[in-house]
């Protein structure tokens, strides 16, 4: 997850990013679909709780026990946010921002990576003693896919180029801006499709073996 992390923002992918459309959504999809997912399984805040004098620990606990803490992280919450965080930063006006302004650009870094993060610790934590079971957590899965898959395909098939402050990288790199932001549609549609199947199939194999014992019991 660290590794990861490092590969999307003090790679050489970052650069790349300023200049290509394309370049900065696989930068994006590091962050969300390989960092997040990698860190939130490795339970890595826990490590660095358990890293905290214990005074501190005993405040952490508290907040965590605050409603509006409690509200954030409630699983609709994080859903909803994850996907507002996704759509807004690609509003042509956010994401022309990002691109010029280099504390707009940390900012959508820091809310791409914070709110996929929140969703992975749901998914990875999810069972008969997490937040949400097994079930539900394929559903959120699959929202989250249905989601990025149609913000991909709004990418995609768009019939002009959307974010002009790529258009001279684009050029410079051989494509034209339709081409690049067609080619950045097509990373954000199918690479992330086929890891959140993969998850759901996953989720969904745990969930029936889980219920194999109750299953016995009942017949």
């Amino acid at each position: 997850g660290v590794l990861a992390l490092a590969a999307a923002l003090i790679s050489p992918l970052d650069a790349l990013g300023e200049a290509l459309f394309s370049a900065h959504m696989v930068q994006h999809l590091v962050l969300i679909v390989v960092a997040a997912p990698l860190l939130a399984l490795s339970r890595a805040g826990l490590a660095f709780a358990l890293a905290l004098p214990r005074t501190w620990r005993r405040a952490w606990r508290a907040v965590g026990r605050e409603t509006p803490v409690r509200t954030v992280t409630h699983p609709a919450v994080i859903v909803v946010l994850h996907a507002a965080t996704m759509w807004a930063w690609h509003l042509p006006s956010l994401y022309e921002l990002a691109v010029r302004n280099e504390a707009a650009h940390i900012a959508e870094h820091l809310s791409f990576f914070a709110t996929a993060l929140g969703l992975w610790t749901l998914i990875a934590r999810s069972g008969p003693r997490g937040r949400v079971g097994r079930f539900p957590a394929v559903g959120v899965v699959f929202v989250t896919l249905l989601q990025g898959a149609a913000l991909g395909a709004i990418l995609t098939f768009a019939a002009a180029p959307l974010y002009a402050v790529h258009a001279s990288g684009a050029l410079a790199w051989g494509l034209t801006p339709l081409e690049d932001q067609q080619l950045a549609g097509a990373i954000m549609w199918v690479p992330p499709g086929a890891i959140y199947l993969a998850i759901m199939a996953a989720l969904l194999a745990r969930a029936l073996k889980e219920s194999e014992p109750r299953l016995r019991e009942a017949a």
